[in-house]
């Protein structure tokens, strides 16, 4: 695909601080149809909280987003419910843990009558908008409730968006549900964004431009991995999201060109994040460390949520309740999930839990064409449990990992089992008792997916294969 586009001056999102007096006058209007407010929910695909510079990455990856993040407020402990797209979108659509839904590598799709995000705001007059960049979500079962489905390129995402938001009617209000996919892997920042952060376009660095995440495992448990190389992934990576967010400023540019009186409510987030050699991993796979689980979280509702930072952690299955409750709707309350509303304003949070089913298929794939990497060990389905400090990690082969993240946020020193009557034992109970209340996964699934399905994961590197 074409990775040439042109990066937009740095001060591009305040362009769109014209529409805050416009947002603060009419939120006090917000439950009569005409003065709704449009409401923008947009995924950074693949993207890690900590190579942010919004959380004090020292790199400026992500200026735009900074930006926003000042007129915001950013949840510095937002957790994703699962490490990879599929699940975690089900429960940026549904409020629910993809357990409750039942999808995960055995299942692709949204189970019928559930409702959506999507289908509730359309229920409420709104026009219903996504357009998308990463392949897997042509799904078709992630459309309902949408007027408009839309795949787009990397790169195109203002540009293609442009027409339909211009042809819009004013007295119409609007959810755009945006996916932004540079960040994925192979990680090949077109060049104005690389260059930022690589330092010359080597042989070298174009065969690690182009990597997939099973050459990437081979090259690692062979021995043929160098700590430089990683170091390599990691700046082409740091250039992905500058990238995606370039495009977001371009997106947020050309919503301030259509002249939108409505009030906005914005929130920008991650369906994961990334491992890029830590613990020997890579891509978004076989684990439930926190760099694939910790992402942004960042709430833009000028006239309802003053700027603010918020410590605790929250679960991003919280996130289509609060964006209902944003937009006045009075279906919020009944919809699954708790209100981040009431997190921004008290510093709230809690314990956060996250789900990964058992990858059989993807293991099963491994096994033949990475034969240097031991799939045994991964061959067990996971839910982590997190609050504040502690993370108890629940497989279901072997033991139980206990981690103290204030001490140890590598999550390199297993504390299980801790010592009785220990600050860590105490966590222990609280989290063990949040996995039953709160995790629906039913992790010992084996997959059994159509030849589509495959050819789909193949093509995007989530399988080895064609």
């Amino acid at each position: 695909m074409p990775r040439s586009r042109r990066t937009p001056p740095l001060h591009l999102l305040a362009l769109v601080t014209v529409l805050v007096c416009v947002s603060a006058a009419l939120y006090p209007l917000l439950r009569t149809p005409a003065n709704l407010p449009d409401v923008l929910l947009i995924v950074l695909d693949t993207t890690r909280a900590d190579r942010l510079s919004l959380h004090g990455y020292p790199r400026p990856t992500t200026p735009i987003l900074r930006e926003l993040g000042e007129r915001s407020v950013v949840f510095r402990r937002a957790f994703a419910t699962s490490p990879w797209t599929i699940p975690s979108h089900a429960s940026l659509f549904t409020g629910k843990m993809p357990g409750e839904l039942g999808v995960g590598w055995h299942n692709l799709r949204l189970p019928e009558g559930i409702p959506t995000l999507a289908e509730v705001f359309r229920s409420a007059g709104y026009r219903t908008v996504a357009f998308f960049q990463n392949p897997i979500l042509e799904e078709p079962s992630f459309a309902r409730g949408f007027s408009t489905w839309q795949k787009t390129g990397v790169g195109k995402a203002a540009s293609e968006l442009a027409p339909f938001l211009r042809s819009l009617s004013a007295e119409e209000p609007v959810f755009l549900f945006l996916n932004l996919f540079a960040p994925h892997l192979a990680y090949n920042p077109a060049p104005e964004h690389r260059s930022l952060f690589v330092r010359e376009w080597s042989p070298r660095v174009r065969r690690l431009a182009h990597a997939r995440w099973h050459t990437l495992l081979e090259r690692y448990w062979s021995g043929n991995l160098s700590r430089e190389d990683i170091g390599i992934l990691g700046d082409l990576y740091d250039g992905e999201l500058h990238w995606a967010d370039t495009e977001l400023g371009q997106v947020f540019a050309l919503w301030n060109e259509t002249g939108r009186r409505r009030p906005l409510v914005v929130a920008v987030t991650a369906d994961h994040g990334e491992s890029l050699g830590e613990k020997g991993l890579f891509d978004h796979q076989l684990s439930v460390s926190n760099t694939l689980l910790h992402v942004p979280l960042v709430l833009y509702a000028p006239g309802r949520l003053a700027p603010a930072t918020v410590s605790r952690p929250v679960s991003l299955r919280d996130l289509p309740r609060t964006l209902l409750e944003l937009a006045g709707n009075r279906h919020a309350r009944s919809f699954p999930g708790r209100s981040l509303v009431e997190r921004a304003v008290h510093d709230g949070g809690g314990v956060v839990v996250s789900e990964y089913e058992l990858p059989a298929v993807v293991l099963d794939e491994l096994r033949t064409e990475v034969p240097s990497f031991d799939v045994e060990p991964f061959r067990r389905g996971l839910v982590a449990v997190q609050n504040e400090r502690f993370k108890l990690v629940v497989p279901t082969a072997g033991k139980m990992e206990l981690y103290d993240l204030q001490k140890d946020p590598e999550e390199s020193r297993d504390l299980y089992p801790p010592p009785p009557g220990s600050e860590a034992a105490r966590a222990l109970r609280i989290l063990l008792a949040a996995v039953e209340a709160e995790s629906g996964t039913e992790t010992h699934r084996t997959p059994v997916l159509s030849p589509e399905d495959l050819e789909r994961l193949q093509t995007l590197g989530y399988l080895p294969g064609p």
